[in-house]
């Protein structure tokens, strides 16, 4: 329950003020928590978090913090909070952006889109997500083409085969990166990152 003046208002000092109130999480978790309530979400009709918050119930208003608190330290999956289609569009440009880096010859911004690459892998591992990735093969970039299909082979090896193959027929880094896929994974040599805990 946020402290602030519209619930002391509305509930009273006595029930925001006390120690069942706070709820103590490790600092990353609080950034998170503090700009997810600073946001704007669907079910929210256009206000941030923040402003829509106070007009549910008490109750209510504490079952959202718990889960809140809940979906960000891992008890329940980020991918509840962030819509698997957001992460897609997230995994897309990271792939896009790193293709580009590759590209300028750029391998510290290389690194670290891959690096993006990965952690939203987990995320929709862990979220039962990846199938979407599939509809990436479409995508005119190259890269994100390559890179739909690396995450795809536990997932769904005939689209990922079929994505790879068409990238590797290319010329350049992408059709470079593509055979190496896989070549690595015919020899039974590639490793996935573990879900997400």
């Amino acid at each position: 329950m946020e402290q602030n003046p519209s619930n002391l208002a509305q509930f009273g000092p006595e029930a925001i003020h006390n120690t069942n109130n706070p709820v103590r999480v490790e600092y990353g978790v609080h950034r998170q928590i503090t700009g997810y309530f600073a946001s704007k979400d669907f079910f929210t009709n256009g206000l941030r978090v923040r402003d829509w918050l106070p007009g549910q119930s008490f109750e209510e208003q504490t079952q959202f913090g718990l889960e809140s608190v809940g979906s960000l330290s891992g008890s329940l999956t980020m991918s509840k909070l962030i819509p698997d289609a957001k992460l897609i569009r997230d995994y897309s440009s990271a792939a896009r952006d790193r293709g580009h880096a590759l590209e300028a010859g750029d391998s510290d911004s290389a690194n670290i889109q891959f690096d993006a690459l990965t952690s939203i892998y987990k995320e929709l591992k862990r979220g039962r997500g990846l199938d979407g990735l599939a509809k990436l093969g479409d995508d005119p970039d190259p890269y994100v083409r390559a890179a739909a299909g690396w995450a795809l082979i536990e997932q769904d090896p005939q689209v990922a085969r079929r994505l790879l193959d068409q990238v590797a027929s290319l010329p350049g880094l992408p059709g470079f990166s593509a055979q190496m896929t896989l070549r690595e994974w015919d020899k039974g040599r590639l490793k996935f990152p573990a879900a997400a805990e």
